[in-house]
């Protein structure tokens, strides 16, 4: 009986080179299935780091914009100041003529 069985089971194993076409074929199938997945997956990617470059180049244009105004401000508050301070000790020293 296990001699049978095992004959008859020996009929349903596939041939070697039959079992490697089989393989092959299967292997395409499965990557012309994925290939579009995987080609939108990277552009989907390169996408999203061009947009991450842009945004971190936008963030630091802004910030440099923001800095330059910053001193700007700061510059003329300064010199605003020392105007005022110099006038002030202009004052102090000068002596009323009568």
């Amino acid at each position: 009986m296990n001699e049978l069985f095992k004959l008859e089971i020996s009929k349903l194993e596939y041939n070697p080179i039959i079992k490697d076409l089989m393989k092959e074929i299967l292997l395409d199938n499965y990557k012309q299935f994925t290939y579009d997945i995987e080609a939108k997956r990277k552009s989907i990617s390169k996408e999203t780091n061009l947009l991450n470059e842009k945004v971190a180049s936008a963030r630091d244009k802004y910030l440099a914009d923001k800095l330059r105004s910053f001193k700007l401000f700061y510059k003329k508050r300064l010199a605003y100041f020392c105007v005022a301070r110099h006038k002030n000790i202009k004052q102090a020293y000068d002596v009323p003529s009568t």
